[in-house]
């Protein structure tokens, strides 16, 4: 997590995968494994409560997304 002049930027690497997980169901296809479900829900809650103004995860090829 970054504090900018903006507000705050996430920096991610394993919660998901994918950038559209951000608001969505979680999908099998967006996480390491089905395995791993319960954990990225707890991160995804924890990065959503920062309320961010841009979030980039390390497996998007889009390099930034602003959260809906």
């Amino acid at each position: 997590m970054v504090t900018s002049a903006d507000g705050v930027v996430v920096i991610a690497a394993q919660c998901i995968f994918r950038g559209d997980g951000w608001t969505g169901d979680l999908e099998t296809s967006n996480l390491h494994d089905e395995d791993w479900r319960s954990e990225a829900a707890q991160s995804l809650a924890r990065l959503r409560a920062l309320n961010p103004q841009r979030v980039f995860l390390s497996h998007d090829s889009e390099l930034a997304f602003p959260p809906s």
